[in-house]
């Protein structure tokens, strides 16, 4: 996406882009998120100032691989949401209706990071094989009786129970504070998987 890269504000690392980074397009595009090896990789946004959409996901190797498209928030970009002639282009995202699109998005992201962990080699991040993840995911949905996509994180422990991990509840409440969660705070499964990836490890 994007043409003619315009300034980089965000980390380095052996003069490449890495960590946190916004990345603004001469043409008025915008991408806020991670890098890693000067290369979008991680969870990021990417704004598309002509057309007044955004794209939120999880990229790999600098490809957007799975998240979700939508109109970007109003002021989104510094000059207001206008395209670059003074008027957003047309177009019309197409209607789609698809079943449990957040559950859908956060499962392809919760496999995507688990690729990644693999790959890296990632110390202190345990990498769930097939199976395993499919017993987190029907753990999950069985505790999201409605749904939604979302547990609360109360709900933590007696998950990780279900899916054979034995973690004491006294090591996921120090997780939870260290990342500043409350019990009521809610997580989706891509974040469940994060969270019981480092908690099988700790």
């Amino acid at each position: 996406p994007g043409s003619d890269m315009g300034a980089y504000d965000g980390g380095w690392l052996d003069n490449e882009r890495s960590g946190f980074g916004v990345l603004y397009y001469a043409n008025g595009d915008r991408y806020e998120g991670h890098w890693l090896k000067d290369k979008k990789e991680g969870p990021g946004r990417y704004y598309y100032r002509s057309t007044n959409k955004v794209y939120e996901g999880e990229w790999v190797d600098d490809v957007p691989k799975c998240g979700q498209y939508s109109e970007a928030p109003a002021g989104s970009f510094p000059e207001g949401n206008e395209g670059g002639d003074g008027e957003v282009s047309a177009f019309q995202l197409p209607s789609l209706r698809l079943v449990r699109p957040d559950s859908v998005v956060s499962e392809a992201i919760a496999a995507v990071r688990q690729q990644r962990a693999k790959k890296l080699n990632d110390p202190g991040v345990r990498v769930f094989d097939e199976q395993e993840l499919d017993i987190l995911k029907q753990a999950f949905a069985s505790t999201d009786s409605e749904g939604s996509g979302y547990v609360v994180c109360a709900q933590l422990h007696p998950l990780l129970s279900s899916c054979g991990l034995e973690i004491s509840p006294e090591t996921v409440g120090e997780l939870l504070l260290a990342i500043e969660a409350t019990e009521d705070s809610q997580i989706n499964f891509a974040e469940f998987v994060d969270l019981a990836a480092i908690l099988a490890d700790m």
